[in-house]
């Protein structure tokens, strides 16, 4: 006597190939002849090592934004990688200035302290009079909107 089979649902050729058909019929990547989506334009920051080479910096009559960055520091990573980046038209005349305190040399514990740093990320932004906006300072992780809602409220205050 043989035992019936059992019917097991998604097995087969039908279900895989519904899935490739649906997904080449909806005109997805990377099924379709389309391109890749573009990369976020690059954005320029000039690295900061010391308080010194900070004050000069600031000096320059310049709005700056100030990014204390570290390479253990996740949501420091995602606004280096996604946030700058898809916010490139938004930061163009604005001096960038990242301080990478990665190594935790003495430099980087006096730029940490100079700024009051209390966590990381941190972004001060500066007037082009060299001084802190007041209130503006951004600290913790952000998506694009997040960061681009207190960047337009930033440049108001420049």
């Amino acid at each position: 006597m043989s035992t019936p089979r059992r019917h097991v649902p998604w097995r087969g050729p039908i279900p895989a190939l519904t899935v490739v058909v649906g997904t080449v019929g909806c005109g997805g990547w990377p099924f379709a002849h389309d391109d890749p989506p573009a990369p976020p334009e690059p954005v320029a920051f000039v690295e900061v090592g010391t308080v010194d080479a900070l004050a000069a910096r600031l000096a320059t009559h310049q709005p700056t934004v100030v990014d204390v960055y570290a390479d253990w520091c996740g949501p420091c990573k995602v606004l280096r990688r996604d946030v700058f980046p898809s916010l490139a038209s938004e930061l163009q005349g604005v001096q960038l200035i990242t301080i990478d305190i990665t190594e935790d040399t003495v430099e980087d514990r006096a730029l940490w302290e100079h700024l009051g740093v209390k966590a990381l990320p941190t972004v001060v932004f500066y007037g082009a009079d060299g001084h802190e906006l007041d209130g503006m300072r951004f600290t913790g992780s952000a998506d694009a909107t997040a960061f681009a809602h207190h960047l337009r409220r930033v440049r108001a205050a420049w």
